[in-house]
Order: structure tokens, then sequence, then C-alpha cells
């Protein structure tokens, strides 16, 4: 077919989606701090796991700094999120 395969990295897993967020890390540029974010939440914190525009029910914006839980969501599951 004459057309190649790029390889996979080894360092990045590619559309994961990290805690709540519905988009993935790197989705959206911020120029004024010259920053990558999420484009979910515009949020800048990578590794904060839950989005503060998509909280699960009962928990409360404050919570959403302190909580470490980590969860990785395909992109699969992603879209099924989304679309509930």
């Amino acid at each position: 077919s004459g057309l190649s395969r790029l390889a996979s990295s080894g360092l990045h897993e590619e559309d994961v989606h990290f805690g709540t967020h519905l988009e993935v890390w790197g989705s959206w540029f911020d120029r004024e701090s010259q920053a990558w974010g999420y484009a979910c939440c515009r949020g800048l914190k990578r590794k904060r796991p839950l989005c503060p525009k998509n909280l699960p029910a009962g928990a409360a914006a404050e919570d959403a700094e302190e909580d470490e839980l980590e969860v990785r969501v395909s992109q699969r599951m992603a879209d099924f999120l989304e679309r509930c």
C-alpha cells in the first residue's frame, strides 16, 4: 500500500483522559501564560483530576483541588461519558 505507520510513543499515552476531564491534556493553549491545559475547563494544572466543568454528583469545586485520585479513561469511554 505504500503507507507507513508511525511508531507509538513509549513516553506518553495518546487520547487518554485524566480524571473527569473530557479533553486531553494539551488540547488548549493559554497564550497569556504560555502554557498548555485542558480545553474542557481551560485548566492549566496537569495533575488536577477533577474537571470543574464536569464534577461528579456531590463534589464541591473546592474538593477538586485537594483530591489526588488518578483516573485514566480511554477515548471511547470519554465519548460515551460525554453523551450521557
